[in-house]
């Protein structure tokens, strides 16, 4: 049975007062239905916290914290020092086949930092998501965060060495 509220009037200090009306002891015990999904309840909440606590324990995610954010600032900070230093024009697309779609200009370096952000931060939401679902594919995307952001940080170097 639920309990009813009845609102009184404004007081003079303008705030509302409730008043719960009186139980009728009519020893009406709470059904076991009720019982059951209140403890299911509780145990799916503390289930759930497990789970945080699992995927915050595993050390392949806090490598790729840590491995994003300080490559991250490497690859910035590296760019913000040599920025002067670089020709106007870079190697930076060198996938493609003429020498004119290869270079482009040096503040496009930026995108290296970014890509390595943005693979960082994506893989970190889709494997919160999916941990406990998909293991061994959570630790797949995780490894390959890694080395991809790894393999930008020395792509950046070798353009800003040559």
């Amino acid at each position: 049975m639920s309990k009813k509220v009845k609102e009184l009037p404004k007081k003079k200090n303008g705030t509302n007062s409730t008043e719960e009306p009186k139980q009728l002891n009519l020893d009406i015990k709470e059904p076991f239905k009720n019982k059951f999904y209140k403890a299911k309840r509780n145990f799916d909440f503390a289930v759930l916290k497990l789970e945080v606590i699992k995927f915050l324990k595993d050390p392949l995610v806090w490598s790729v914290i840590i491995w994003g954010g300080c490559l991250s600032l490497f690859q910035i900070n590296s760019i913000i020092t040599n920025i002067e230093k670089l020709p106007t024009l870079i190697p930076l697309f060198k996938f493609f086949n003429s020498p004119q779609d290869i270079l482009s200009p040096k503040e496009y370096l930026y995108i290296i930092p970014t890509l390595s952000i943005l693979i960082t931060v994506s893989t970190l939401f889709s494997v919160s998501r999916n941990y406990n679902k998909e293991k061994s594919l959570s630790k797949i995307l995780l490894v390959s965060s890694s080395v991809s952001t790894i393999f930008l940080s020395i792509i950046l170097i070798q353009l800003i060495k040559t």
